[in-house]
Formats: structure tokens, C-alpha cells, sequence
């Protein structure tokens, strides 16, 4: 039952007074299964809502940090490159690079090594120098005495014809020059130092720090003579090798913290003889990118409250409170059945959007659910008519069978016991007995193919025939099937018929003569023996061919003898399996009982036949008959 067919029916059970369904049951037959706890709307979008902000500013935020840690690594790669560059040219030029590199190793003492000076100072030493360089450069034939020109035209040669003071002079002043130009390339933050190598093999095993901008743990010092260890540093190996390299960047841990690190190969004579390292710490590029980072999140998250403020109350005014007004004027609805006051009230409260649509539609269904209830109270009444009508039709038929036991008190060689029970309001099956004299019984059984109102017709029509046949003086059951059916035949359009079992069981001697109709075979039991079938010939059923002929057989019942003679509702009795009852269950119920009177025996059968049934709804009409001599 769908959701507004449940309505209509509900709504005529409360017209009518019934009130035999509930609206917890229909949510039952709606949805089964567990009940949700209602929740309100505004309540579960805004839940939708702020977690939908929480996960765009997590995105976000992932995205932005990644994003600008990469744009601050490619701005520190370009600038440092540019600087190793400048770095590589500025020291290339020194042609004799190997005569000073070995004096300033083996005379370490002897060059001037000044600490935590600035570049200023530098300056001031190399002025108070130019005097004694202008002599040895004029000496040696250059043409001015600046560091630029003594570093491109002094040759190895030249400084070894040197005299000793004028190579101290030199190797000093050169040295000089070189933390100079180091210094005036570092940037405000950057670390930088210039190794030179001091073996001509492939991998010296020491080099000479010419110079160094910081004192850092870990970090070259001026002057100093370190050892290098392929194995531990495979960046300087591999730039050994590589003298075209353009220097490589890596990450590294100076002083407890991470730094960038820049390696440049300083080449001479196409071979590699020192190399420039700039170092600078990730934390200032870490505080530049959370800061970004934790800024855009700050606007992001108010914009997004802003926003979700601005959207929810939107939602309130637009979209919950109508819905709310519409739940409240259904619910007054469904308390009044007033259509006329729903109409109004959503029509004046009609907002210009979906919700004022969703007000139209309620106000169609409940114009027709008005037109469904009329007409379903008009069907109500119709179906309680009918009702009480085949209430009386029941009571009718039921009161042309016999039911008052025993029939015959006067007649005390034999007990007779017959039911019906109708699947049906009305049923089809009918049973009959009277004497038609003080020595000859009738018993008539018969199930008519149909069921209900129609059957329980065919039925009377059929009883009252045969009854008048016999009543006309026929002392022969197949004469009187053979009659019944010629009348029957005439005007059956429905081609409805009857199967009939009929006997006249002659009281003085016990000779019961009979006559089948296409009907279920007797059951027999004779006395202090089992009950079986009795397979007698089966004629046409009455109703379906005229001019049909029967034969009439005998039985001889003897004292303790018994007949019990039923319809097809017994044998084709269903259980909730799709089994039937079968003649060999009914024959075994019949068996069992332990009291062979008639009436007793009927009743065992009809409790063995609903036990097996187990509460599945009867198929068929189920007719009884049993007499015992």
C-alpha cells in the first residue's frame, strides 16, 4: 500500500468511526525496519554546511602551503643560482690559482686571517695594501695594480719568481681579494664558503676553506683544512667529476636545523679545484609560507561564516519557515478534514518560489483526496450492504441444510452426522436427508464448481430438484441424476455444474442404493476394520451434458458399519507448505479416531484437517456426511 493510498484509507476509517488503522502502523507499512529520530532541516544543513566549509578550508589550506612553498623554492633556487654563478665567474679568473692555493696551505700561519669583519673592513686593508702590490705588480710587468688585473695576469710562474716577503705579500693580498668578493655576494641571511682543493688526484683527500661568512657549528671556517670523505658526501664527488656542472641544490642539517644547500664547482684548467657553498635556513621560508598559509585561512574562514550566516538565514526565511507553515496547516488538516480552510490558508500564505508550488500541489491532492473519500465512504457502505446481505444469504443456506441431531429420534438403527463449512461467505457444497417413506432414507452430498453467491444459487436449485424428484416418487438415484441434469443442462449458460453422491439406504435390511456423479469416492469402514475407498462408477456431473446416463450400485451396511461420504475440500486441503491433505491423510484421521459415532467422526476429521492446515485459509468449501448402522 503506497504512502497516499494509506492516507485516503486512513481518512475514511476516521469518517466512518473505525479507526482501524494508525498512522504508526502505516509508517510500519510504509518503511519497515528501525525508527529514525526526526531532526530538523535547518539544523542537518547547517551540519552539511560547516562541514563542507571545514573541508574547503582544509583543502585549501593543503593547497596553499604546497602551492607556496614551491613558488618560495623555485625564488630561492633562481636567486642563490644567480649568486653561484656570479661566485664561479669571480674565482675562475685567477690564473694562478694552484701556486697561491699551495702557499696559502703550507704558510696557514703566515696569511692574515681576520674574524668578524665586514665587508667595510675589507675594503680599508686592501687600500692600505695597494701600495706595496703596485710595486711587485710593476716589478712583474702588470699594468694596473687592482685585484681584478693581478688576479687575470698573474701567472703561476710569475708569483713563484717571486722573492719570498713579495709572495707572503701577494698570497696575502689575493686572499684578501677573495673573502672580499665572497662577502660582497653573500646575501643578508646566506652562509657561503669557497673549498679549494689541494691534490691533483681525483678525489683529493683535504681542501683549504678559503674563505667563510659565518661561524656556524658544522659550518667551513676561514683557513681551515678539511678532510672530505667520498662516502659521506657523494654531492662533492659527483660535482668532482663533473666540471660542467652548474651546481646542484640539496637539504642538509647544519647547526640542528634545516638548510638549503647550494654546491657550485669552481673549475681551473678544465679541472675542478674548489668549490662554493651557500647555505640558508627552511625555517625563514616555513614562517613566510605559514604566515601566507594562516592569513588566507583567517579570510577564508570568515568569508565562509559570513557566508554560511547569509545562506542559512536566507534558507529560514525562504525555504523552513514555509515548509514549517505547510507542516502546521496539514497537520490542522488532518485534524479537521477541512479542505476549504487548507485551501486558504496555503493560498494566502503562497510564497513566489518551489514551496509556493509544493502549496498548489497540496491543495490538488487534498481536492481529490475529498473525491477519493466520497468515494470510498460510498464503496464502504456499499461493501458493509453487501456484507450484511451475504451475512443473511449464509444464514439462509445454512437453514436449508439440516442441523438438528439426531434427525430422527423414532429411528434407532442407525446415527447420522453431517457439516459445511463455507470457504466463503456463501458456499457451493450442499448435503440432504430425509426418509421419503418409514423404510427408505435419502442421503444427498454435492460440491458445485464455483463458489460463493453463485454456487450457493446453483446450489438451492439443485437440493430442491432433487428433493422434488424423489418427493414425484423416484425410488432411483441415477433416474433422479439423470432428470436433475436434463433441467440443470437447460439455461446453464455459465456451463456451471455439481458433482452428487446420492444413496437410499433401505432401513429394514440394511441395502444402500447408490449413484455417482463425477463425485469423490465414498469412504467404508466396516465394522472392526480399517477405513478404505470404495471405487464405485463415476457418471457425468450433473449440469454439463443432457441425456447423461448413471448407474445405480449397492452397498450392504451391516451393524457397526460406516459410511462417511465428503467433498473435494477435504483431500485438497492446503498447508502453508503448498501440500494437500490427500484421501490417504483423511483416510488415516478416519482410522485414528478412537469413537466410530458419526458425529465424533466428522469432528476428529475436521480438527485433523485444520491441525494440517496450520492457519492457511481454506481453498475449497468443506461438506462432511457420515451415517453408521
Amino acid at each position: 500500500m503506497d504512502s497516499r493510498c494509506f492516507f485516503v484509507y486512513y481518512v475514511v476509517n476516521l469518517k466512518l468511526g473505525t479507526e482501524n488503522v494508525s498512522l504508526r502502523q502505516g509508517k510500519e507499512m510504509r518503511k519497515p525496519g528501525k525508527k529514525k529520530k526526526d531532526g530538523r532541516i535547518i539544523l542537518q544543513a547547517s551540519g552539511i554546511l560547516f562541514g563542507m566549509m571545514l573541508v574547503t578550508i582544509l583543502v585549501s589550506a593543503t593547497v596553499l602551503f604546497s602551492v607556496t612553498l614551491k613558488r618560495v623554492e623555485d625564488k630561492f633556487r633562481s636567486e642563490k643560482e644567480m649568486v653561484m654563478q656570479a661566485v664561479k665567474k669571480s674565482f675562475e679568473y685567477i690564473t694562478a690559482s694552484d701556486s697561491l692555493l699551495n702557499y696559502w696551505t703550507e704558510h696557514l700561519d703566515e696569511i692574515a686571517n681576520p674574524k668578524d669583519l665586514k665587508i667595510e673592513d675589507y675594503n680599508s686593508l686592501l687600500d692600505q695594501m695597494t701600495e706595496e702590490i703596485a710595486g711587485i705588480s710593476e716589478k712583474l710587468g702588470l699594468t694596473a695594480p687592482t685585484y681584478i688585473v693581478v688576479g687575470r695576469d698573474l701567472t703561476d710562474e710569475q708569483f713563484q719568481s717571486l722573492s719570498p716577503e713579495e709572495q707572503r705579500i701577494m698570497a696575502n693580498y689575493m686572499y684578501l681579494v677573495s673573502i672580499y668578493v665572497l662577502l660582497s655576494l653573500q646575501d643578508e641571511e646566506g652562509r657561503l664558503s669557497v673549498s679549494y682543493f689541494t691534490e691533483d688526484h681525483l678525489f683529493p683527500g683535504q681542501s683549504f676553506v678559503l674563505g667563510s661568512s659565518t661561524d656556524a657549528e658544522g659550518f667551513p671556517r676561514h683557513g681551515e683544512l678539511r678532510p672530505y670523505n667520498p662516502g659521506k658526501n657523494p654531492v662533492i664527488e659527483r660535482l668532482y667529476r663533473e666540471p660542467e656542472s652548474n651546481g646542484v641544490l640539496e637539504y642538509a642539517w647544519y647547526s640542528g636545523k634545516l638548510c638549503v644547500v647550494g654546491h657550485v664547482p669552481i673549475v681551473a684548467n678544465g679541472e675542478v679545484r674548489a668549490v662554493y657553498t651557500m647555505i640558508e635556513e627552511v625555517d625563514s621560508v616555513l614562517v613566510e609560507t605559514m604566515n601566507s598559509v594562516g592569513v588566507f585561512c583567517l579570510v577564508l574562514i570568515i568569508g565562509l561564516l559570513l557566508t554560511g550566516v547569509i545562506v542559512m538565514i536566507f534558507f529560514r526565511r525562504k525555504l523552513f519557515r514555509p515548509i514549517v507553515r505547510i507542516q502546521e496547516d496539514i497537520r490542522d488538516y488532518t485534524t479537521t478534514w477541512d479542505s476549504k480552510a487548507l485551501t486558504e490558508k496555503l493560498t494566502e500564505e503562497r510564497p513566489p518560489n518551489e514551496v509556493g508550488k509544493l502549496s498548489d500541489d497540496i491543495v490538488v491532492l487534498s481536492d481529490k483526496i475529498d473525491g477519493y473519500v466520497e468515494e470510498i465512504v460510498a464503496s464502504a457502505k456499499k461493501r458493509e450492504r453487501i456484507e450484511a446481505e451475504l451475512d443473511v444469504a449464509s444464514k439462509v443456506q445454512m437453514g436449508m441444510l439440516p442441523t438438528e441431531f439426531p434427525t430422527f429420534p423414532e429411528h434407532k438403527g442407525f446415527g447420522l452426522f453431517a457439516c459445511m463449512t463455507p470457504a466463503k461467505e456463501v458456499g457451493g457444497d450442499l448435503y440432504d436427508f430425509y426418509l421419503i417413506d418409514p423404510d427408505h432414507l435419502v442421503l444427498v452430498v454435492g460440491d458445485v464448481s464455483d463458489k460463493g453467491v453463485p454456487a450457493a444459487l446453483f446450489m438451492a436449485r439443485v437440493k430442491a430438484l432433487v428433493k422434488s424428484a424423489f418427493q414425484h416418487g423416484h425410488k432411483n438415484p441415477a433416474q433422479v441424476l439423470f432428470e436433475v441434469n436434463n433441467q440443470m443442462c437447460a439455461g446453464n449458460d455459465e456451463c456451471m455444474f455439481v458433482t452428487m453422491w446420492i444413496g437410499i439406504l433401505e432401513l429394514s435390511t440394511g441395502n444402500l442404493l447408490c449413484s455417482n456423479a463425477g463425485h469423490e469416492y465414498p469412504a467404508l469402514g466396516k465394522a472392526g476394520k480399517d477405513f478404505c475407498l470404495y471405487k464405485d462408477t463415476h457418471g457425468i456431473p450433473v449440469g454439463l451434458m443432457p441425456e447423461s446416463l448413471y448407474q445405480d450400485y449397492t452397498l450392504t451396511l451391516q451393524t457397526g458399519d460406516v459410511l462417511f461420504v465428503y467433498t473435494d475440500g477435504v483431500p485438497e486441503a492446503h498447508n502453508p507448505e503448498g501440500d494437500m491433505f490427500m484421501e490417504e491423510g483423511m483416510l488415516a484421521a478416519l482410522n485414528a479416531a478412537s469413537d466410530r459415532e458419526p458425529k465424533a467422526l466428522v469432528e476428529s476429521t475436521s480438527r485433523a484437517v485444520a491441525a494440517f492446515a496450520a492457519g492457511r485459509d481454506a481453498f475449497d468449501d468443506i461438506t462432511m456426511l457420515c451415517i453408521r448402522v
